[in-house]
């Protein structure tokens, strides 16, 4: 009968799991137009969860989009200079994988393999994030790419990192961390 139960409780928690990506604006969900087109574009899975997500300076005025790891998730901003590129935005939310799936569900290192050095920050933060847009974006490359990180991606190693990708989200949405991140929302401000 215990065990009964605890498969209940167990299935329960596993269906309350958020597998899309949720934006988030004052502590409410919704749902930018522009941005979730975009993102139901993407040729890989999103981040799982909550995203504070809002057009808005970072904190250094270099920056045309950035991402903080604010609790219970992630902070995108997206400078309004730059809304409405998709590179940016996909870069920011490769971000906000890496945290909610790839590091938690230990794929860093098959991604440090495959860029072909061990994973250092934050120079592999920003190739993984590169990789990711790259991967959302196109299903397949027809050269070269070097991205404005210096990170050189062949038509074969887009393949073998998107593959990846889908493979750490396919363990995460099976077996997801005991504590996901990203998946509670954030009480509203009060006002």
């Amino acid at each position: 009968m215990f065990a009964l139960a605890w498969t209940k409780v167990a299935a329960h928690a596993a269906a309350i799991l958020v597998t899309t990506t949720v934006f988030v604006h004052a502590g409410h969900p919704y749902s930018p137009r522009l941005y979730s087109s975009w993102l139901r574009q993407f040729h890989v899975p999103s981040p799982p969860g909550y995203i504070d997500f809002g057009i808005g300076p970072c904190a250094s005025s270099d920056d045309l989009g950035c991402t903080q790891w604010t609790s219970p998730m992630a902070t995108v901003r997206i400078d309004r200079s730059d809304r409405l590129d998709r590179f940016t935005f996909a870069h920011e939310l490769g971000h906000v994988f890496d945290y909610y799936v790839l590091d938690p569900m230990g794929f860093r290192d098959r991604m440090a393999t495959l860029e072909g050095f061990p994973w250092t920050t934050p120079k592999s933060e920003e190739y993984f994030a590169d990789s990711y847009a790259l991967c959302a974006l196109h299903k397949l490359l027809k050269h070269t790419v070097t991205t404005d990180y210096g990170f050189r991606v062949t038509p074969a190693l887009h393949l073998r990192i998107c593959t990846l990708i889908r493979s750490a989200y396919a363990q995460w949405l099976v077996s997801p961390p005991l504590t996901p991140v990203g998946q509670t929302l954030a009480s509203p401000p009060p006002g």
